[in-house]
């Protein structure tokens, strides 16, 4: 069945959006990321190891750690730099899109979070040690990742 291939991609994409959606929702509200929605992103990126086999295992497992392992370093360095939801938000993630992509995801995250507190500080909405939730930002650079990373990583490069 030549046409299941696209509707089960198509899907995945579906899902991912939609579980991206409720993190970064629930973060912006709650400034938590419950265990289960970071639980579902693995397993979309369980299922992605057989939609999605461009990306291979040992770069998904790399992916896992890549980003996360040093959140978590920085978080125990400097305590209540980094949520717990927010490492794992990325460790999940970084196994569904791999270690190139994740890299590129954390850094678009990063970019837009930094983008969004001088926006805040300059409207006077924020002052500079003022926390904000991280987890929509890593979202939505994790969403551009997943369906721009390749056009970006050859723009870079």
């Amino acid at each position: 069945m030549p046409w299941l291939d696209p509707a089960l991609r198509i899907a995945l994409d579906l899902m991912l959006v939609a579980v991206l959606s409720l993190i970064a929702y629930r973060d912006a509200k709650t400034s938590e990321i419950p265990d289960a929605l970071n639980l579902a992103l693995l397993v979309l990126g369980a299922v992605a190891l057989i939609i999605v086999p461009e990306i291979g295992f040992h770069d998904r497992l790399i992916g896992l750690v890549a980003v996360s392992g040093p959140m978590l370093l920085m978080s125990i360095m400097r305590r209540g730099s980094l949520g717990g939801g927010d490492i794992k938000l990325m460790g999940a993630a970084g196994f569904l899109l791999g270690w190139q992509s994740i890299v590129l995801a954390a850094a678009l995250g990063i970019l837009i979070a930094g983008v969004y507190a001088i926006y805040l500080v300059f409207v006077k909405k924020a002052k500079l040690d003022d926390k904000f939730p991280f987890g929509p930002m890593l979202c939505i650079g994790i969403a551009l990742a997943y369906f721009f990373g390749s056009y970006i990583i050859v723009w870079l490069f």
